[in-house]
């Protein structure tokens, strides 16, 4: 295996700056990563493609482990028997015998246009065993590569797009985008398929003209499957269908006032079978970060704007969880009055909506739009992410977090006799120092202590030891207000309470 480690300085707009080890492909003049996995033995899979321009390239795959070691997989277009095509990896999953699926867009080298889509299955050892490739519907003028989901009984379930124009009666065309479904075996043969062809507008399909599909997971509460996307009327949406890919019914999360909370909507965190913690972005007073807590029947039982930039425009991809107090959630984001240069970034919150820590890549890899964050096996993430190809911005770069890159700034411990504790945090209100009883935490192990004001917004974060009865921060540069304090581990919270600070 290669091993590239690079010291990157990130500029961290909450925590200040770190340092972390990076894979920059910069072995080939033009590589890009799109997706991944984490494989069941815990290595980071990414797709992409590489090559020596942006219109010269072979489909890629790469195995990565934890501590920077990686093995880049090429594989020739010409052994598709493809002539004046190109094949584009695209979604990745692992299935039960460890084989691995892909599904992959075949395109026409002249006019770049997508002509059929393939679903290819590789050996652990990354050889390829097998491969099929499909022709759109009738109806449709292009296919997407769509989700894939391994379903209980083996099968692969992919959702996507298919795209054809539509002329209206004044001439004018529109370009609709509407749901396709397939189901896969595990050597990538087709067991069924939907197209979404809805002619009337009583038909509750009818309106998703502008359909896109985010992530696919099965339904936890009946048979059938969640997708989560744009559904009718291009509203990011919960959509629901059955076992046979029929439409079931759909619900968009929205504020009081009726409009949606949503843009782009992602889950990795069940609270409960009927309600999931949902992330993504929204266009409000500022392009924001949102969390929502949502039951499955359209309740929304809260949430909350997490993070903004104002005059930024802030934009989600995807969400992984190690535990209710380590979520990851990627996204990045574009100065839209400052051209269009793009950062990606990783923020870390629980399943109380609270923000751990926030980490935006530094200007030395601009453009590097974050596609996909994973959890690692040491509690981290791994981000993923495209580059534009921009000359001098080519090449793909995939960034390894550690838990402890968002919380780096060490905390001091007081040795106090616990019958002197007055309270569990005091003085409150406080002008300057604040005490918290930290003396029910096991001693010599690695916590946190986090500072969040009643917007939501971390504060302070940082890392301590239980090696005695009390813990002192200094809140002297905090503004006059009302904060909540909470110490956690990796596993769980282990004390919240609030203070005022005067």
């Amino acid at each position: 295996m290669k091993k590239l480690i690079i010291l990157l300085m990130l500029l961290c707009p909450i925590l200040g700056n770190t340092q972390q080890w990076v894979i920059d492909l910069d072995e080939y003049t033009y590589s890009v990563t799109w997706s991944g996995i984490v494989s069941n033995n815990g290595d980071i899979i990414a797709v992409g493609q590489c090559g020596v321009s942006d219109t010269s390239y072979c489909p890629m795959l790469m195995q990565s482990s934890n501590d920077g070691d990686y093995t880049i997989h090429v594989y020739d277009n010409s052994q598709f028997n493809f002539a004046d095509q190109k094949l584009v990896f695209g979604e990745i999953i692992q299935l039960e015998n460890n084989n691995y699926m892909v599904a992959a867009s075949v395109i026409d080298n002249k006019s770049q246009n997508i002509l059929k889509f393939g679903i290819i299955v590789f050996d652990p050892d990354f050889t390829m065993t097998s491969s099929r490739f499909y022709e759109s519907d009738s109806v449709a003028e292009s296919i997407s590569i769509g989700e894939l989901l391994l379903d209980d009984d083996g099968t692969t379930v992919m959702c996507g797009n298919y795209k054809y124009i539509k002329i209206h009666s004044n001439g004018i065309e529109q370009t609709i985008r509407r749901p396709f479904f397939y189901r896969f075996d595990e050597l990538g043969d087709s067991l069924s398929c939907r197209y979404v062809k809805p002619v009337q507008s009583s038909d509750p399909e009818y309106y998703m003209e502008s359909f896109e599909c985010f992530q696919i997971m099965k339904n936890p509460c009946e048979d059938g499957y969640i997708v989560l996307g744009n559904g009718s009327g291009g509203i990011a949406s919960v959509i629901f269908y059955d076992n046979e890919f029929n439409f079931k019914r759909e619900f968009y999360p929205k504020y009081n006032n009726g409009s949606s909370l949503f843009d782009r909507i992602y889950t990795d965190t069940w609270m409960s079978d009927d309600r999931m913690l949902a992330y993504g972005h929204t266009l409000g007073e500022h392009w924001e970060l949102m969390l929502a807590d949502l039951n499955l029947d359209g309740t929304v039982n809260s949430y909350k704007n997490i993070h903004h930039i104002a005059d930024t425009s802030i934009n989600a991809t995807t969400v992984a969880m190690v535990n209710d107090t380590t979520i990851y959630g990627g996204f990045y984001k574009y100065e839209a009055f400052k051209g269009f240069n793009i950062s990606g970034g990783v923020c870390l919150f629980n399943t109380d909506m609270e923000v751990l820590g926030t980490i935006t890549l530094a200007s030395s890899y601009l453009n590097c739009s974050a596609h996909k964050v994973l959890p690692t096996n040491d509690g981290g993430c791994m981000l993923i992410t495209f580059r534009d190809p921009y000359p001098g911005f080519e090449n793909a770069v995939i960034i390894k977090f550690s838990r402890e890159d968002f919380n780096p700034i060490p905390c001091g411990v007081k040795e106090i006799p616990h019958d002197k504790l007055q309270a569990v945090a005091f003085p409150n209100p406080t002008r300057g120092e604040l005490n918290i009883d930290i003396s029910g935490i096991p001693e010599n192990t690695e916590n946190r202590v986090s500072i969040t004001d009643m917007q939501g917004m971390v504060r302070m974060s940082r890392i301590i030891r239980g090696n005695g009865n009390l813990l002192t921060i200094d809140a002297s540069s905090l503004e006059a207000g009302t904060y909540v304090y909470s110490v956690f581990n990796s596993e769980k919270e282990l004390l919240k309470g609030k203070f005022v600070k005067e």
